[in-house]
Order: C-alpha cells, then structure tokens, then sequence
C-alpha cells in the first residue's frame, strides 16, 4: 500500500472540515435549544471545551475503530500504524493532540511530508503511524459489464 499524497490528504482534511462544521453547527443548535435560546456568551470556556471534545471525539473515535473518518473513507485512504497494524486509543489521542498544531501552525506540519523520505507528516512520524491509500473498489453498473463476467 502506497503512503497518501500530500493533496489527497488536504482534500480529506477538506472533507472533514465540512463534516465537523456541521456537526459543530448541530451540537450548537441542540444546546441553544436546551438552553431555551439563550445566547452563550462569547470567550465561554466550558462551551470552548465542549466543541474541541466533540472534534477529539470525532477524529479519535474514527482513528480507532476502522481508522477513517468519512473524508478518509471518500478519498479511499486509511490511518494505521507503519507496522500495518491497526490505531489504538492512546495513540489516537497522542496523534489529535500533536496533529492540531501541525496543521494550525501555518500547516508547517503537514508541509513536513513534502520533504520526509517516506511521505509522513510530522504528526505521523511522531506517533508511528501513516496514511495509506486503499485500493478503489471498481464498480459496474452497465449491462455490459455484468456480461463480461458471466
């Protein structure tokens, strides 16, 4: 399995962005719901809180079980350890907290995987993992296709 290539990695960042976006967006409008509308006021840190735990959980809860979050799955990659192994929990978290300022600080840490040997982000090569591109399922949907495999 190739390692995934620095814009097949952005476009599932992408992706994901727009996923928890709205998810962050949902979990907002339930809240104000359950608040009777009530504005939360602004520089709340327990509401702070309660946003970055909603994108740990989303990142690391993928990252662990089936190590793809739905960017991931679209752009046919999957996160495992350089062994072929599979994400434990411990280094799931150990990769969301050192991924967030590699991608923050002017995205000096995914840039890194231009210049790495074996194409790892910086958050990569401190965690022992890697992002690998899947092989994409063919898919058919012509009568001629299916003829040629009877």
């Amino acid at each position: 399995m190739q390692t995934v290539r620095l814009v097949r990695r952005l476009a599932a960042m992408l992706y994901d962005s727009l996923v928890v976006a709205g998810l962050l967006l949902l979990s907002t409008l339930l809240l104000l719901a359950a608040t009777t509308h009530r504005a939360i006021p602004p520089q709340t840190h327990v509401y702070q809180l309660f946003l970055v735990l909603q994108i740990a959980s989303y990142y690391i809860g993928f990252w662990t079980y089936g190590g793809q979050t739905i960017g991931m799955l679209a752009w046919h990659l999957r996160l495992q350890h350089t062994d072929g192994g599979g994400i434990t929990f411990t280094n799931a978290c150990k990769r969301f907290l050192l991924s967030a300022p590699c991608v923050l600080l002017a995205g000096i840490g995914i840039i890194w995987q231009i210049f790495d040997k074996d194409r790892l982000a910086l958050h990569d090569r401190f965690t022992g993992s890697k992002i690998i591109v899947l092989p994409e399922k063919v898919q058919c949907y012509t009568e001629a296709c299916h003829e040629d495999k009877a």
